[in-house]
């Protein structure tokens, strides 16, 4: 597999050739024609795309270890891929185009990130941890935990969490486009060396026709602020609990209800600074 990146200290680009095991059916059996259990990737690049069986293949597996391949992580990546579109053109519809250079943007938000809301300290604070492991995972060549880990923080926090917050606080915040578009362009740059197709394309629409390919990688220079860390880990287990009700109950999302929330004094005064969210 073909991983195409950047040079960490500079603007230029490098490619990295990623070796993985043997490549075994989702039974565990070496694929052979006799068995029938061959999959062509052609085909499968026709039907859930490029990207799609790239990152199967680069986080679906231990570097040296071989590895199952199953048409149900395509399509679960692919499901993925479709996520990262639609939060993207989320962005663009609510902030434009982002026309500001991206090493402004940074330069601006590490200046001034103590000051903003709350759950926008705190995207960035998991952004700075975020780009910190990718970036190590590729000088070290470990890709499939980095791609987890910048899975995970994509959809679980970024577009789960935060884009969530973003809606609440939108008309009100000063800082919240800044930070959505510093943190959509950073995901963008950190998932390029894995789904290199959809990423140039994403990052063409949202900043004017720009190339990823050959922009700088992403970096901030900030230190993270562990305590809003863990204490918005309250704000999103108290959340992830009411959207488990609401789904067991059959409430519709466009449904408002009332809920009464039992928590010690510490998380409780958590809980009412960030009321807003729960509104």
């Amino acid at each position: 597999m073909l991983l195409m990146g950047y040079e960490y200290t500079g603007m230029t680009p490098f490619k990295t050739i990623y070796l993985h095991g043997l490549v075994f059916d989702d039974t565990g059996r070496k694929m052979s024609k006799s068995w029938g259990n061959v999959v062509n990737p052609l085909d499968v690049i026709g039907e859930y795309s490029t990207d799609a069986l790239r990152l199967t293949c680069s986080i679906g597996s231990t570097p040296g270890n071989n590895m199952n391949f199953s048409i149900k992580n395509v399509e679960m990546n692919s499901v993925f891929l479709n996520k990262l579109w639609n939060v993207t053109r989320f962005v663009h519809t609510n902030i434009g185009e982002i026309t500001d250079d991206y090493g402004t943007l940074r330069i601006k938000i590490e200046k001034n990130w103590t000051t903003f809301l709350p759950h926008e300290q705190w995207i960035l604070s998991r952004l700075k941890d975020t780009i910190d492991s990718v970036t190590q995972g590729m000088e070290k060549y470990t890709f499939s935990d980095a791609g987890t880990l910048l899975q995970n923080f994509t959809r679980d926090e970024f577009a789960d969490f935060f884009i969530e917050e973003y809606k609440l606080t939108k008309d009100t915040t000063e800082n919240g486009r800044d930070v959505l578009a510093f943190t959509v362009l950073s995901l963008l740059k950190l998932w390029h060396p894995y789904i290199p197709f959809v990423t140039e394309e994403l990052y063409g629409r949202i900043t004017e026709g720009k190339g990823l390919m050959e922009s700088e990688w992403a970096t901030l220079s900030i230190t993270r602020n562990k305590k809003i860390e863990a204490d918005t880990l309250v704000l999103f287990e108290a959340i992830r609990t009411i959207r488990n009700i609401r789904a067991t109950k059959g409430v519709k999302p466009g449904d408002t209800i009332d809920i009464a929330l039992l928590a010690p004094k510490k998380s409780r005064d958590i809980l009412e600074e960030n009321k807003t969210i729960f509104l």
